[in-house]
């Protein structure tokens, strides 16, 4: 049976999935199925719309078609209504359904759409399922280390595919972790970055642990921190350099007098001042951009939170400083 995905990450090695099989009490009962027709294929329109639990005790009496069709009501709903579900569930639900349908692509939409959820357990595990069906044709992992094709039509199947393509590409890209962890500069880890991401979702839901892609995240983190936060210092220099330079007094040569000069006038800006500026601060909102990301893996993976809300205070304000001294002119 397929496991529900509602509970928040707190630590990964301690996460359970929840079964949930059981059917909410006191709800209207199916009308019956007309005579000689099946389950899955009885008129739904008129049906009242099942909770959460009774669409999970379809899934796992395996009416799959049935399950998707009154999924895609509930999740069409408005109002009152909707509040009563969980709307990325849902969409964990139906991608499920869809796989078993053999319809990937449109599975592959609605996993996209559940990796925004505000759950991280339900973003990872919609995260690893987009990753696992992109590289399984037929709906089949084959490991790189050999052994036969891994089904990924069944969770049990695709957490077992997941596991196998973690094994796969954390070999494939042993020598850039390495690179990333061991940097001297930000390019290797602002590279792998997103790589890391993802096998970090493929060991968090592919083996309920996340022990192998920690400690390089981490160790990457500070390696990051300590490159950005020299980085931050020099860029300010730089910045400092130039208004030093755009507030010198100069003379400007010009004798023809005017209620604007009076011998000497504020340099102000130059073409290359503007261009390292506008530079700069391009470089800045791409580091904040990093940052955040790095600040929301740390919190989801309980480590040193603040120095990254540091390293983005000291960001901003660099870039704050960079913007009023282009504006100034």
């Amino acid at each position: 049976m397929l496991t529900r995905l509602t509970q928040p990450l707190c630590r990964a090695t301690t996460i359970a999935l929840a079964l949930c099989c059981a059917v909410a009490s006191g709800q209207p009962a199916p009308t019956p199925a007309p005579a000689g027709t099946s389950p899955a294929t009885r008129p739904v329109g008129n049906q009242p719309i099942p909770t959460t639990e009774q669409l999970w005790e379809l899934h796992a009496a395996k009416q799959y078609r049935l399950c998707l069709q009154q999924a895609v009501r509930a999740s069409n709903l408005t109002g009152e209504m909707a509040r009563k579900y969980d709307k990325y569930e849902l969409m964990l639900l139906r991608g499920d359904c869809l796989l078993h349908l053999e319809d990937e692509d449109s599975a592959v939409y609605l996993y996209e759409s559940a990796r925004k959820s505000p759950n991280t357990r339900q973003a990872i595990e919609a995260s690893a399922t987009v990753q696992v069906i992109k590289r399984s044709p037929l709906l089949k992992y084959r490991p790189k280390s050999g052994g036969e094709p891994i089904s990924i039509v069944d969770i049990d199947g695709r957490h077992k595919a997941m596991a196998a393509m973690l094994a796969d590409d954390l070999a494939a890209n042993a020598g850039k972790i390495k690179a990333a962890i061991e940097a001297k500069n930000l390019v290797p880890i602002l590279a792998i970055l997103p790589t890391m991401l993802d096998l970090y979702a493929l060991e968090v839901a592919g083996t309920n642990a996340d022990t192998r892609t920690r400690a390089d995240m981490s160790a990457m983190g500070e390696q990051a921190r300590e490159l950005i936060g020299v980085d931050l210092k020099q860029v300010e220099q730089r910045v400092g350099a130039i208004e030093n330079l755009a507030n010198q007094q100069v003379n400007l040569g010009y004798g023809g007098g005017g209620w604007w000069y009076d011998g000497a006038a504020r340099r102000g800006l130059h073409t290359d001042d503007r261009r390292n500026l506008r530079e700069t601060i391009a470089y800045l909102q791409k580091i904040e951009d990093t940052l955040g990301r790095a600040h929301t893996i740390s919190r989801e993976l309980q480590g040193k939170t603040e120095k990254w809300e540091e390293l983005l205070r000291n960001a901003a304000e660099v870039r704050i400083h960079a913007e009023n001294v282009l504006a100034a002119e």
